[in-house]
């Protein structure tokens, strides 16, 4: 008898070795973008945000829908369900990306803080489906609770992040350990909000981001191509 419960021990033992771990949920960054600063794009499409969002074909996104507070609103919104290979795809060829975040607010405190509490922002794996979407349960590997008041913003209005979310310790979000079959849904909950509407866009993290010239740099610019082109017209009018 005792050989025997040995032997049992020993099989279920062997068994918890090798049984996958738990993942556990990686809380997210957020990180002022400062020179690090993204446009959303098509090839940065939003996930949950307005209807100024540039999206691909075949890539929707949640718009928000805003409930008024009297004076402010709130909003929580689930982003269509995705599949892993979708979001390979559609940000040009990599499982790992950012969430850039184009706030658009009204009111800016004393510190430099805008009004808006962003209260939760998750992403979710569903790694058992069928035909029908998820066909299991959905698993929160990313997840940020109770930021508070966000940054200023440093472009409002325009389509340019404000500010960035990341994995812990500024790491991209990573769906490699994925299979392109799994989906992938993202949660937004903002409070106290004012003036218009945020985006949240996703971003290849293998990407740079684009160098926006200064208005002064495009003016020198548009002088230079001017000059050029006078240049241009006096040679012709010699050689004729």
């Amino acid at each position: 008898m005792l050989k025997k419960l040995i032997a049992t021990f020993g099989v279920v033992a062997a068994g918890l070795a090798f049984a996958p771990a738990a993942s556990a949920t990686v809380v997210i960054d957020v990180q002022d973008p400062a020179s690090q600063q993204y446009q959303q794009t098509t090839n940065s499409p939003c996930v949950i945000g307005e209807n100024s969002c540039q999206n691909p074909d075949g890539f929707d996104q949640t718009l928000i829908n805003k409930i008024n507070d009297g004076g402010s609103y709130h909003y929580s919104e689930t982003s269509p369900e995705y599949t892993v290979g979708q979001i390979y795809t559609v940000i040009n060829g990599s499982y790992e990306f950012i969430v850039g975040v184009d706030l658009n607010t009204a009111n800016i405190d004393e510190f430099g803080n805008a009004s808006e509490n962003l209260d939760l922002f998750a992403i979710d794996v569903c790694t058992t489906t069928d035909e029908n979407g998820c066909a299991g349960v959905w698993e929160t590997i990313y997840l940020i609770e109770d930021y508070g008041p966000l940054l200023a913003p440093t472009s409002n209005g325009n389509g340019y992040s404000d500010i960035l979310l990341y994995a812990d310790g500024y790491d991209p979000f990573d769906l490699s350990g994925y299979d392109d079959s799994d989906l992938v849904r993202f949660r937004v909950v903002v409070n106290n909000g004012t003036d218009g509407l945020e985006q949240f866009f996703l971003v290849n993290a293998n990407s740079p981001p684009p160098t926006v010239p200064e208005p002064s740099v495009l003016g020198l610019l548009g002088a230079g191509l001017l000059g050029l082109g006078v240049v241009g017209r006096r040679r012709r009018r010699k050689a004729a």
